[in-house]
């Protein structure tokens, strides 16, 4: 009998990527599975047609429309709650995340907090809005987060007046939490552009613990550290329980 498929759509440009990869395959190893990693920007619709897998596992970035006639019970999700639409899933605990990081900036003291959030991606959304609640929930004053701003979804991105007119109107010093590393270098490439120290003005904080991305900063970068390779492992074991026709409850 040959060994059953799993079709791996994950990039391996981004640290959160390449750490669920690498528990997923460290998982799927032990296995007899045969292994096909692609792009997410990979055609899913020719890639299941042509390779015939037994499980596809799926990241963020696919167009709903991607997903339409594949059958759910072979789908599992890393990152994106897709559970409402019968695709197990593999979440993060948003909330948790949350409060590392705000139990880092309330260890400096500060009696002031904002958010910085880039775009609607639902993790961001969720993080930014589970850190107010609890900065508010201990008393600490929530400023107007870059996420608030009202812009249109072709006028988000780097707006250096904005940001530099917004970074300058928060109470100081205040605490950042930018809901990833990634976007915590834009936050400190404007906060200098205004004048700022960092962390004396602006303490900031990412999430991901992507080295690269915290060491790009200066002063490095402080950030929340995710278990992707569980996230990874967790992966497996739904496709485990896929390949062998169990039933899923549907979010881990």
């Amino acid at each position: 009998m040959s060994a059953q498929r799993v079709l791996v759509m994950l990039g391996t440009d981004m640290a959160w990527s390449r750490g669920i990869l690498r528990g997923f395959m460290a998982a799927a190893h032990e296995q007899t599975w045969t292994l096909l990693h692609y792009h997410p920007s990979a055609d899913l619709h020719w890639l299941v047609n042509e390779w015939r897998p037994a499980a596809v596992v799926i990241g963020s970035g696919f167009d709903p429309g991607a997903l339409a006639g594949l059958a759910r019970a072979s789908l599992v999700s890393v990152t994106v709650d897709r559970s409402a639409d019968g695709i197990a899933s593999v979440c993060l605990d948003e909330e948790a995340i949350a409060a590392l990081a705000l139990e880092h900036l309330a260890a400096t003291r500060l009696q002031a907090v904002a958010t910085f959030r880039y775009d609607e991606s639902p993790f961001a959304v969720a993080r930014e809005r589970a850190f107010a609640e609890q900065a508010r929930a201990v008393g600490l004053e929530v400023a107007p987060g870059w996420g608030d701003r009202d812009f249109s979804a072709s006028e988000r991105g780097e707006r250096p007046a904005a940001m530099v007119a917004w970074l300058r109107a928060l109470p100081k010093p205040c605490g950042i939490f930018t809901c990833t590393d990634g976007w915590a270098r834009t936050v400190a490439r404007y906060a200098r552009e205004a004048g700022l120290r960092v962390p004396e003005d602006l303490a900031l904080v990412g999430a991901d613990n992507d080295v690269l991305e915290c060491e790009l900063i200066s002063p490095p970068l402080s950030s929340v550290m995710i278990p992707w390779e569980e996230v990874g492992r967790a992966a497996a074991t739904l496709v485990r329980l896929v390949l062998g026709h169990q039933q899923i409850a549907g979010r881990r």
